[in-house]
């Protein structure tokens, strides 16, 4: 188990939410990243996280700014993994059924096959950093300024996501979506599905 702790020197600077898109294979030296079994016997701290997936570690990154925080996530860091790092074979994290994956499988309540994240990055570290935008329904339906989120994701597309290379088989899935009508394609999301 994981422990995110560097608030003694009240930086806290973790981008690791982000690291299904990282292509670092080696971890760098992060003196807030250590091991749950090498914290003190007693410690206090502002506030504790217990995730340190995709909504974990932005949230711990923000509070830190002003109070001590405490992350904690049962995976471990993503680096080293080559099922993480390298994204020719991000999908083998899914298959990968030992102790030390960075994915879990499970059965959901309605009997549905699927996998849960279990390394610090969340679940973007097992899905090579996907993500989809909300609908407008579901924006709608939690009562969320629409104009908002739409400035927070146009946010995130500029500065933190990337566009990877579109090879054969995605460009011809895109173009089969197009040609069966779900349109329009802005060229970067299917925001309107």
């Amino acid at each position: 188990m994981g422990v995110v702790d560097g608030f003694s020197d009240r930086y806290f600077f973790l981008f690791l939410c982000f690291v299904g898109c990282c292509h670092a294979e080696y971890a760098p030296n992060y003196s807030f990243l250590k091991q749950a079994t090498e914290a003190p016997p007693v410690s206090s701290y502002d506030y504790i996280i217990i995730g340190g997936g995709t909504a974990g570690c932005p949230l711990a990154s923000t509070l830190s700014e002003k109070f001590s925080v405490l992350l904690l996530e049962r995976g471990g860091s993503p680096y080293g993994n080559n099922n993480i790092s390298d994204l020719d074979s991000f999908s083998n994290a899914l298959a990968d059924l030992s102790p030390s994956s960075p994915s879990q499988r499970f059965i959901s309540e309605d009997g549905v096959i699927n996998a849960r994240a279990r390394v610090l990055g969340g679940g973007s570290c097992i899905n090579a950093g996907f993500y989809s935008r909300a609908s407008n329904n579901y924006i709608r339906r939690a009562g969320w300024n629409s104009s908002l989120v739409d400035d927070s994701y146009r946010w995130v597309e500029q500065l933190i996501v990337f566009r990877p290379p579109v090879l054969k088989w995605q460009s011809a899935v895109r173009d089969g979506l197009l040609e069966a009508g779900i349109t329009p394609y802005n060229g970067f999301t299917y925001e309107h599905m």
